[in-house]
């Protein structure tokens, strides 16, 4: 749990942005974070120190103060513009049980892929500024079934409307490499993943004024 703190510890503070020579402007108290798969809320409890406004969802909350709703249905009317979205979804298969049937890990890659193609959609069309997506690389039994890093950025291309502001490796904390990972690990003679990517997305179009713009095609990004 601390590792996570840390991690988004970092995206909320001004020390963050400036270790990025970015300009990812949490700075503000008026600021509104999303989190739209919330999990154990620890997105809020970092906001709440810094003095953030955040709006937490999940499919399946498990505190008060995270709100019943599933993002394939869209963004809530309170979140729409929010400044920055903290997106740490299911890893896919890792951890599938836990998530249980309703999961957007449960149905097969493609399905689940799609999910980020549409959220890069959403998060646009709602006004979101920036977004930073943790995941890390899956290794399926199935080599078909791996998913990297570049293909969760390639669905977040394929709607033009977003940039990459930056791409920072997250190794996991000893403590979560546990004994019994690595008896299992030797067992199936398999890697076990040992870090994460935070991927900080920026909208194409937050510094211009789009109404006298027109609107084009796809951006490249």
């Amino acid at each position: 749990m601390k590792h996570a703190i840390d991690i988004v510890t970092h995206c909320l503070t001004i020390e963050y942005k400036s270790c990025l020579h970015s300009d990812i402007d949490l700075d503000q108290k008026e600021d509104l974070v999303l989190d739209p798969m919330a999990g154990g809320g620890v997105v809020g409890d970092v906001c709440r120190r810094f003095g953030r406004k955040c709006l937490m969802y999940d499919i399946n909350p498990v505190r008060e103060d995270i709100i019943k709703h599933d993002l394939k249905q869209g963004i809530p009317k309170g979140a729409k513009n929010a400044d920055f979205v903290f997106w740490d979804p299911p890893y896919y298969k890792i951890k599938e049980q836990e998530y249980g049937p309703q999961s957007i890990s449960a149905p097969p890659k493609s399905e689940y892929m799609k999910v980020f193609e549409n959220a890069a959609e959403c998060f646009a069309e709602n006004g979101i500024k920036k977004i930073a997506l943790l995941m890390p690389d899956y290794y399926g039994k199935n080599p078909d079934e791996n998913i990297f890093i570049d293909e969760y950025i390639a669905q977040f291309k394929k709607y033009g409307e977003w940039r990459i502001l930056r791409r920072v490796h997250c190794p996991l904390a000893t403590q979560q490499i546990t004994a019994y990972t690595i008896a299992t690990r030797l067992k199936t003679k398999t890697l076990s993943w040992l870090a994460r990517d935070l991927i900080i997305f920026e909208r194409v179009n937050e510094y211009y004024n789009e109404s006298e713009m027109p609107r084009t095609g796809a951006l490249a990004l």
